[in-house]
């Protein structure tokens, strides 16, 4: 999406459902979690392209980037957790056990 000139400029076929999406703060690559799947889809903002998926568990919804990029952060709702992906290597690297249905979060360096 172009802001300044309100035009679409690329569209990029990501997982099901209504989605959650964030920027890496070094502005490289999107990340956008499927609320309707079980998936992470990570875009190359350079290409327009998805460059990968990274399955999560069911009902992935809000989605962080931590401020030095290392580390992407994504509640499940359906788990009832917050997955930590290393983003170099894009596996799972941690699951965080939270309360019941986690769906947005935020974190320091990245609002």
């Amino acid at each position: 999406m172009d802001l300044e000139g309100k035009a679409i400029v690329a569209r990029i076929l990501v997982s099901t459902g209504h989605y959650g999406i964030d920027v890496s703060p070094d502005g490289k690559y999107a990340y956008v979690s499927g609320f309707g799947s079980n998936l992470v889809n990570i875009i190359d903002t350079k290409t327009n392209t998805r460059i990968d998926q990274i399955v999560v568990g069911n009902i992935p919804h809000g989605i962080r980037a931590s401020s030095d990029v290392q580390d992407l952060f994504v509640t499940v709702a359906e788990a009832n957790e917050i997955v930590v992906i290393d983003t170099n290597e894009r596996t799972i690297k941690e699951r965080l056990a939270t309360g019941e249905f986690p769906f947005w979060m935020a974190l320091p360096g990245n609002y």
